[in-house]
């Protein structure tokens, strides 16, 4: 009788594990999944965070191109070629983006830079002008 009472715990004892495994390995699973879900949510947040930032650095070169307006910038200079070509991206960026906040003032500050370059190759034109005629 011990001996069949014994074997029949063991048994027990053995069924109440093999729950446990299964509980565990089904917890482990769902763990491995919501880890999985977590990994692919991380990307299309990075994703997006490179998106922003790209976007934002549109309207973070209007500091750095006014900077760069007010220096003496020589109009011969390869930066100030380099800050035409930036200020006439950021303004095919800007009208193609004029939903976003704030973006009808920023086009008007980078037109008012861009109408500042503009005078800049005027002035040189004209100083080249009366130069070449005297």
């Amino acid at each position: 009788d011990n001996i069949l009472t014994d074997v029949q715990m063991t048994i027990a004892s053995f069924e109440n594990l093999k729950d446990q495994y299964h509980l565990v390995e089904t917890k482990t699973g769902q763990l491995h999944q919501a880890c999985e879900n977590l990994v692919q949510e991380q990307k299309k947040l990075i994703t997006f965070t490179e998106n922003v930032k790209s976007h934002l650095s549109f309207f973070n070169e209007l500091d750095l191109l006014t900077l760069g307006f007010s220096s003496n910038l020589s109009v011969l200079d390869e930066s100030f070629i380099n800050a035409l070509r930036k200020l006439d991206d950021c303004i095919q960026f800007i009208s193609e983006h004029s939903s976003y906040l704030d973006s009808s003032s920023y086009l008007v500050k980078f037109q008012q830079l861009e109408k500042k370059g503009i005078n800049y190759d005027q002035e040189l034109y004209h100083f080249c002008f009366k130069k070449a005629y005297k």
